[in-house]
């Protein structure tokens, strides 16, 4: 993740997260329609001090067309110490066919990847 550790009140950063999904080796598609990849990352309110996973607030949910994404609009009102959190929801339908290219079954797997980063927010 290349978000700065170190900003300043008010100012406007932008990051980028890049993320190796462990479905690659069946497909880097994103738009495979046998083996359909459906990952979203959920970006939540930084956290002050420290990481409260019971009181997490979702800013935003993207559907990811890549494994590079970028985070804009980065910005704090004061000073502090924040935690940066994201989830990266990834997903995966394996579809099974009959001989009569009918669908057979659809196997779903599902991995999640937490992502934070600490921020030092000064004047």
């Amino acid at each position: 993740m290349s978000i700065p550790n170190s900003i300043s009140v008010n100012e406007e950063y932008k990051g980028i997260i890049e993320y190796k999904s462990d479905f690659d080796s069946i497909t880097t598609s994103f738009t495979d329609t046998t083996n359909f990849k459906t990952p979203y990352i959920y970006i939540y309110e930084p956290q002050e001090n420290d990481i409260d996973l019971k009181n997490l607030i979702i800013r935003d949910s993207i559907k990811l067309w890549s494994n590079k994404i970028d985070i804009n609009n980065i910005r704090f009102t004061k000073k502090g110490t924040y935690y940066f959190l994201a989830k990266i929801k990834d997903e995966i339908m394996l579809f099974s066919y009959k001989k009569n290219n009918e669908i057979d079954s659809i196997r779903v797997l599902s991995n999640e990847y937490f992502i934070t980063q600490k921020i030092h927010v000064k004047d």
